[in-house]
């Protein structure tokens, strides 16, 4: 149980530092790439962690 948690909170850690990379970055650039890049970050970062409960 400890273990699958601690997957969990670095999945989300990481799913977060992606975003927060994601984000810096549109911001800093402001193309389409980028913005495109922040919304499939979302979307992983939205959807990842039901899966991730569901395989439980």
């Amino acid at each position: 149980m400890v273990n699958s948690h601690n997957v969990t909170f670095n999945n989300i850690k990481y799913l977060v530092m992606l975003f927060v990379e994601k984000t810096s970055n549109f911001l800093l650039s402001g193309t389409t790439g980028q913005r495109y890049g922040i919304e499939a970050s979302v979307s992983i970062a939205l959807n990842n962690p039901l899966n991730h409960a569901a395989a439980l």
